[in-house]
């Protein structure tokens, strides 16, 4: 059985690696993408299972890049994760709320965000009526 991709943004590379460690270990298929720009495209083109979205990213923040999923009916579905370590004023908080699955805090451990992955694939698929 082909098991799913996630999409990793995050801006910090040792972060990136953990996360992109762990996750292949448990069989998935990552994709990478280090700024906003970088993670719409992806995301356009590769239709991952999941996204999980650091929110502080330089130029177009996490939660901008959310947005500009959730608008556009390719990849409206597709599930978000925002992974902060800010702490959210309302704003930012009503926009998580909005275009996110759910948040793992920072920094990630590697337990929770081995034990949460299958949660947040399953609410996608829930999202997606599959």
């Amino acid at each position: 059985m082909a098991h799913e991709t996630i999409l990793i943004v995050e801006d910090d590379p040792k972060a990136l690696e953990l996360m992109t460690d762990l996750l292949t270990q448990e069989k998935y298929r990552i994709l990478t993408a280090q700024d906003g720009p970088q993670a719409l495209k992806l995301a356009k083109e590769a239709h991952p299972d999941l996204i999980l979205m650091d929110v502080q990213l330089p130029g177009l923040n996490g939660l901008a890049v959310a947005r500009q999923l959730k608008e556009d009916p390719a990849t409206a579905l597709i599930p978000i994760v925002a992974v902060t370590a800010m702490t959210l004023d309302r704003t930012e908080a009503e926009a998580m709320v909005r275009d996110c699955v759910g948040y793992i805090p920072k920094p990630v451990s590697p337990r929770s965000l081995i034990g949460l992955v299958p949660a947040f694939l399953q609410a996608g698929k829930r999202r997606q009526g599959g």
